[in-house]
């Protein structure tokens, strides 16, 4: 699949060693960082999921914020990973090992009980999240639109009675 494009970045296709190389550059980034909190919006498709998967990959905790006026509530050394490094231009990239098990992301309570909270998920929690989701509303094998008036964090953060 290297040769096939996967997504667009400034009109632009990109396949999967394109993609990487931006990876690895910010991946790299992360590492040099003495903190070990990233913390991401989803201001920029692109720039979010280069992020993330430089995050990951970094081993660094992620952190996912909904609403920018959150950022008075993080009372914890982080960067605010609202760009990307320039690609490396090497085309055999290689990254560590990433045990996924152990990796998380944090997300943020709506602050109804006035002080937002942070909660930790697996991707295992979220996958399980995802299938009760997909069993409770019969969705399985149908096409659907969901139309939502909260943010895609919040629905991930249901937990089945």
């Amino acid at each position: 699949f290297d040769k096939e494009v996967i997504l667009l970045y400034k009109d632009k296709p990109l396949t999967m060693p394109e993609l990487k190389q931006y990876i690895k550059a910010q991946c790299e980034y992360f590492q040099s960082l003495n903190t070990k909190n990233i913390v991401l919006t989803y201001d920029n498709g692109f720039y979010f999921i280069v992020n993330f998967f430089a995050a990951l990959f970094a081993k660094k905790e992620i952190y996912l914020l909904t609403d920018k006026n959150r950022f008075k509530d993080l009372k914890f050394d982080y960067v605010y990973a609202e760009n990307i490094a320039a690609p490396i231009s090497d085309r055999d990239i290689i990254f560590d090992t990433t045990d996924i098990e152990k990796a998380s992301i944090h997300l943020f309570t709506s602050g109804s009980t006035a002080e937002p909270k942070t909660i930790a998920r697996t991707f295992e929690n979220i996958e399980i999240e995802a299938k009760a989701i997909i069993e409770e509303f019969k969705l399985q094998g149908k096409k659907f639109t969901v139309y939502s008036t909260t943010a895609m964090t919040h629905l991930l953060q249901m937990q089945r009675a």
